[in-house]
């Protein structure tokens, strides 16, 4: 009978061991220390034995969310009322016999490799449809029986198990090209908005804050999913049927929550879509991914041209929020802005929202936001209405913030030091500390600790007086926060 159903195993050598019998509250810490697709081992001794349950870091996570923290692991889960994996002591058996997979007891088709003395070795899983695509099944039933077009296709069952797959919305005005496979940096002479899906990969052996990419001084001449993250398949749909997608995709997310990212000049699109889905594994955002990506035509050379393409995209922006706020069920809906894709929230966030409606806006986030000092302080006060919160991240190492300065000959808002922006209502904070990427421009997705503030900022809205990174810092104009040295 064993052999009828059996499945070859996969060893992993490297986890997390947790005491079971620890608080909720301690685990989340562990977890939010590890990897989305690491593995974690709960561990439950009785009396001279012990109990094993084997959980990839998603997995656990998504099941302790809206535990209480002070409970215990094994109450959280009733893992009293439960069956452990199966264990063995030798190598030599590579065979299992998995019981019927459940989403809520992942561990029953897993099995914990033990030394003599019973102490832990290994965790084997055999192949399974892969986890990382749970939270887009609700959009995957919805494809099968969507009248609006063809199915996207789901990935296959057997997906190489060294990499995760993210799935990121998105809308571009950019122009298209191969057939709305790729996009270009020049503008659609039609202005027609775009709106699809993208795959991208993340590799297990992803380190947060970085933007794994071919290096030549390491001889990688290709893109391998393994070892970099990577931007796979642009699928471009209808309007319509992209708002059915995400409105189908959104109500199968926790508290329906989805964050838009607007990334700044000199972007391609690829490099936006894998900044996304990068944030998105980063943060262990539970919501949905929604990128939004403007023409840029990149270099020094293309800076005034893309001055002038931020205002011409703002129109379309604020169609594109609108949309996204008020036509896919969003609840909490989070922006991030970088650089010049500032200036066109910011424009958006004036008028936001619509006459009548009540605004769907969490946690408004501006990422080193290359517009004038001044012009910011005046508009303040009407960009901070749409949302709960509005956190304004500046450097004084931020060169391309700095060489905007030279040119524009007044201070930026995404600048720290004496000119840093102080005002009422938005929280500032200074990552001078922090920056270390060779321009100093992409800090805010690129350095841990800033992640790391983003996450306990988007995940719990801690207000920054309550997030350990952080000191208060005082100004004659007002309090405003740095990451401690």
């Amino acid at each position: 009978m064993a052999a009828e159903i059996s499945s070859p195993i996969h060893w992993a050598y490297r986890f997390l061991r947790a005491d079971a019998a620890q608080p909720v509250g301690i685990t989340r810490m562990l977890l939010s220390e590890l990897r989305w697709n690491q593995w974690v081992l709960l561990q439950w001794r009785q009396f001279q034995d012990s109990r094993f349950y084997p959980f990839k870091q998603y997995e656990l996570r998504d099941i302790l969310t809206n535990a209480d923290p002070g409970t215990t692991v094994i109450q959280a889960l009733h893992l009293e009322e439960k069956t452990q994996t199966q264990t063995v002591v030798s190598t030599d058996d590579e065979i299992l016999a998995p019981a019927s997979y459940k989403p809520a007891e992942p561990w029953l088709s897993r099995r914990v490799l033990l030394d003599n003395d019973g102490n832990p070795l290994a965790i084997g899983a055999p192949p399974l449809p892969r986890a990382a695509w749970s939270l887009n099944s609700a959009m995957r039933r919805e494809t099968a029986r969507s009248e609006a077009g063809p199915p996207i296709k789901s990935p296959p069952a057997n997906l190489p198990r060294d990499y995760l797959i993210v799935r990121v919305f998105y809308a571009t005005d950019r122009s298209s090209k191969n057939g709305g496979t790729a996009y270009s940096e020049r503008r659609d002479p039609s202005e027609t908005i775009h709106f699809g899906t993208c795959d991208v990969t993340i590799p297990d052996i992803h380190t947060i804050g970085k933007l794994e990419s071919p290096s030549w001084w390491r001889f990688e001449l290709r893109w391998n999913p393994k070892k970099h993250i990577v931007l796979r398949q642009i699928l471009e749909v209808p309007e319509q049927r992209f708002l059915n997608l995400l409105q189908t995709a959104t109500s199968s997310a926790p508290a329906r929550n989805a964050f838009v990212f607007i990334h700044g000049s000199d972007v391609s699109f690829e490099d936006a879509a894998r900044r996304t889905a990068q944030l998105t594994h980063d943060l262990q955002f539970n919501g949905i991914p929604i990128l939004y990506s403007w023409p840029c035509a990149g270099g020094l050379l293309g800076y005034p041209a893309d001055e002038e393409t931020i205002k011409w995209t703002h129109p379309h922006f604020v169609y594109f929020l609108t949309q996204i706020a008020y036509r896919t069920g969003v609840s909490t809906l989070h922006i991030i802005a970088h650089s010049m894709g500032n200036r066109a929230l910011l424009k958006a966030l004036e008028s936001f929202p619509p006459s009548g409606y009540i605004s769907p806006i969490n946690q408004i986030v501006l990422t080193a936001p290359d517009i004038d000092s001044g012009e910011f302080m005046q508009i303040a006060a009407s960009i901070q209405k749409p949302g709960k919160r509005t956190t304004l991240y500046a450097s004084s190492n931020d060169k391309a913030i700095k060489l905007s300065k030279v040119v524009h000959q007044y201070p930026r808002a995404g600048e720290s030091g004496p000119d840093i922006v102080v005002v009422g209502g938005v929280d500032t904070i200074d990552a001078s500390e922090v920056d270390t990427s060779f321009i100093g421009h992409s800090y805010f997705a690129e350095k841990r600790t800033v992640v790391s503030d983003l996450f306990y900022l988007l995940r719990e809205g801690k207000p920054p007086s309550e997030r350990h990174s952080l000191e208060e810092k005082t100004l004659p104009q007002g309090l405003y926060w740095a990451f401690r040295p």
